[in-house]
């Protein structure tokens, strides 16, 4: 079964552009201009932090009205317009004026308030890595961890966990803490709470503008 066009992410990360012909980028701002046409709404999506699974998330939720594109900001500019004159629709080029950071575009069919609430239900929590900021005192506490296989063993006392091994079942020798609220972690704080679970780390989309019919309004 062919895959349906409307199903679709179109990824151009900066290495591969370094390496596209003219021809190519031609191509593909013929693309993002053909979706201009195509699609009523156009929102730009503040995806900084993103990685492959947010974007797959994003694309599940999409992929029967949308077309999410991520580009150079360059490139895509050019393929909206980057002032009055050249714009390819009347005032489009207020688009690119947007396009800083990580960006994404979305061509799409749904409506303000139903994007807004596709955005705000995609929450994606992960572990946090080494760098983040935590908000809470977090305390492993005292006693058999056996959901842990004891294996984990090396691993734990590297990582700085009080523990024992008691019939091949981990045990944690007194209540343990492993951050305080405002504090950084580091990469063994970070792999523990991992493998503890935690998952402190919040990804949001953020709707930058929307532009329709020659309309144009910004967020904050």
């Amino acid at each position: 079964m062919p895959k349906s066009r409307r199903d679709q992410v179109i990824l151009l990360n900066e290495s591969r552009y370094k390496r596209i012909t003219r021809d190519k980028k031609e191509e593909f701002i013929t693309q993002i201009q053909e979706c201009m046409d195509k699609y009523p709404h156009i929102y730009v999506l503040d995806m900084t932090g993103s990685r492959t699974k947010h974007i797959r998330e994003l694309r599940m939720k999409i992929r029967d009205n949308s077309t999410l594109i991520m580009a150079r900001n360059k490139v895509m500019a050019v393929a909206f317009g980057k002032t009055p004159s050249d714009s390819y629709k009347q005032d489009s080029y207020k688009i690119s004026e947007q396009l800083t950071g990580v960006s994404g575009v979305l061509f799409t069919t749904l409506e303000h308030d139903e994007l807004f609430t596709l955005v705000n239900d995609l929450v994606i929590r992960e572990p946090a890595v080494a760098g983040f900021t935590v908000s809470q005192d977090i305390v492993i506490e005292q006693g058999k961890k056996e959901f842990l296989p004891f294996s984990l063993e090396e691993e734990m006392v590297y990582l700085g966990l009080p523990i024992k091994v008691t019939d091949r079942v981990i045990d944690v020798l007194y209540d343990y803490q492993v951050c305080k609220a405002g504090q950084q972690l580091n990469a063994k704080q970070a792999k523990l709470l991992k493998i503890f679970g935690y998952e402190l780390n919040e990804f949001h989309i953020k709707v930058k503008c929307h532009y329709w019919d020659g309309n144009f309004q910004r967020f904050k």
